[in-house]
């Protein structure tokens, strides 16, 4: 979208979603800075459960695979994004 003026309008959603990622690089920056405890970052539970999730699907992919109900290849690149994201998280 833009507006009258010929700038770009941007959805809440969207500047709330790339807000949060700012806040947490810049948390992340800060603990390890060590101005911050790691601990205390507002956004941990939210990361725990989305760790366990992470886990929860991995578990779930690798019975689906031994079940035959995936390929290698799908089982691979699932792992792989899961690999990923966990990475993201900080393990």
């Amino acid at each position: 979208d833009v507006d009258t003026s010929g700038a770009a309008t941007v959805d809440t959603e969207v500047i709330d979603v790339l807000r949060q990622t700012l806040d947490r690089r810049l948390f992340r920056v800060q603990a390890q800075l060590g101005t911050v405890d790691p601990a205390a970052h507002p956004g941990r539970p939210l990361v725990e459960a989305r760790r366990d999730l992470a886990e929860r699907e991995r578990e779930a992919i690798a019975q689906m695979y031994r079940a035959g109900e995936l390929s290698f290849a799908v089982f691979r690149q699932l792992r792989h994004e899961l690999d990923l994201e966990q990475a993201s998280l900080g393990r």
